[in-house]
């Protein structure tokens, strides 16, 4: 019973990430812009400045740039508050910024269930995953 179980599980996860990679393979090809040259610094707003230069080397937008600074932010308090809240699960989180930008988060056990109280909406790139 409880491989089947497992099964069920994986099922659902793979399901899951097979979703999230066909909505933002759509969002991305529908919004596929190619990033302008970094043509001057912007010293007065860091920002700004940093957004140019990772627009550069990850081939987006600098608004999209700005948009993932704003979700490492989240990402950040998120990993805060799962630390704290869910300690006894909580197996890790980290962003990956290519092949495409997620937020990847850890637990133990019962990832679905855990994580969907912390998401906000369904537009963040987040992928979880039971380990053990």
């Amino acid at each position: 019973m409880r491989s089947k179980h497992k099964v069920s599980l994986m099922a659902f996860l793979l399901t899951i990430i097979i979703a999230v990679s066909i909505a933002l393979t759509v969002a991305l090809a529908a919004d596929e812009v190619k990033p302008a040259p970094v043509t001057e610094v912007h010293e007065d707003n860091p920002l700004l400045r940093d957004a140019e230069i990772y627009a550069k080397h990850q081939g987006v937008t600098v608004d999209e740039a700005i948009r993932r600074f704003e979700l490492q932010d989240a990402a950040g308090a998120l990993d805060a508050a799962l630390s704290k809240e869910e300690a006894e699960t909580f197996a890790g989180l980290w962003i990956e910024h290519a092949p495409k930008f997620r937020i990847v988060v850890q637990f133990t056990r019962d990832a679905e269930e855990t994580i969907r109280p912390y998401l906000q909406n369904d537009l963040v790139p987040c992928n979880t995953y039971n380990i053990g």
